[in-house]
């Protein structure tokens, strides 16, 4: 696993970085990040990354990430046991054009639902650690976000988690390197 070192520090009630456009659009994409949660975040939602209709998220009411991309879809699930806490974790979320969702745990596909919906276009900036109304703060730490502007395989998605570049094109890197 990642070991400590640069990352961004949410808070769990007031942080968030604003990418300054939203980056995710409505076409295949896969987010991928290294997260350390010391909570759930605010409100019990804390986001991983938000563009105001697509995010990744970990709930205390269930226990779980989830990976949602429409309004009228379901989101892609997979488990987020408190046991997470304190721990550095790489997680991939993949979806295709057409919605289909998938949630990897350090290049695993853990997804106990798989998503689905025709993804909606977001409707504010993208944000990393909160929404754009501030209201779903990350509690803990992230680093190494990238956004590519298609759905990487099982085989890319290993690569990211063992730190190795899946030579495909990037939408975002937001890197901080410890």
């Amino acid at each position: 696993g990642l070991q400590d070192g640069a990352c961004y520090d949410f808070n769990g009630t007031t942080s968030s970085i604003d990418i300054g456009s939203e980056v995710i659009g409505t076409n295949a994409v896969t987010v991928s990040a290294w997260v350390k949660t010391d909570g759930y975040g605010e409100n019990n939602f804390g986001r991983v990354v938000d563009n105001g209709q697509q995010y990744i998220y970990t709930s205390s009411v269930t226990a779980q990430i989830f990976f949602k991309r429409s309004i009228g879809g379901t989101a892609a699930e997979a488990p987020w046991p408190s046991t997470n806490h304190g721990k550095w974790i790489h997680v991939a979320a993949t979806s295709t054009a057409a919605g289909a969702l998938k949630i990897y745990i350090n290049g695993i596909d853990s997804t106990t639902t798989a998503g689905s919906g025709s993804p909606t276009a977001g409707t504010t900036n993208t944000f990393i650690g909160n929404t754009s109304n501030s209201d779903r703060t990350w509690d803990g730490s992230i680093r190494d976000v990238k956004i590519f502007p298609s759905e990487l395989d099982a085989a890319d998605i290993r690569k990211l988690y063992a730190g190795e570049n899946p030579k495909k094109n990037l939408n975002v890197e937001l890197v901080v390197s410890g």
